[in-house]
């Protein structure tokens, strides 16, 4: 039960920082103060972050293989978004799924530094 309410606040305090990055962005559009180039990036770099976050998070809660912690909330998150792309778009194609093998690379990368964090403060 623990382990299950450590996915979860970590998967949540990562919607959240993503959801504040979004909302920060869209009214930087609104405001016509960031470009369309900005926002086609941040398209790219704001799921790469929310991967990045949970992945440490997880990380920070397990006591051995961040990798595999990281890897595993990867999977989640990135079930709920290939089910969201294949309902809405009805299709999947291989420069989407080679994004996807980043996002768990980064999720996974994620869950190392989690792990590292905590055996660097358990330490002092």
């Amino acid at each position: 039960m623990k382990y299950l309410k450590n996915i979860g606040t970590s998967i949540g305090i990562s919607i959240l920082i993503g959801l504040i990055i979004l909302l920060l962005i869209t009214l930087l559009s609104y405001f016509n103060i960031i470009g369309d180039k900005i926002i086609n990036i941040s398209k790219i770099i704001i799921p790469i972050i929310i991967f990045l976050v949970s992945g440490i998070l997880i990380g920070k809660k397990s006591t051995k293989k961040g990798w595999f912690e990281g890897l595993k909330v990867g999977i989640i998150i990135l079930i709920v978004m290939i089910l969201s792309n294949y309902l809405i778009y009805n299709s999947l194609h291989l420069p989407v799924s080679i994004y996807y093998i980043i996002l768990l690379i980064t999720a996974s990368t994620g869950g190392m530094i989690g792990i590292n964090k905590n055996n660097s403060l358990e330490e002092k």
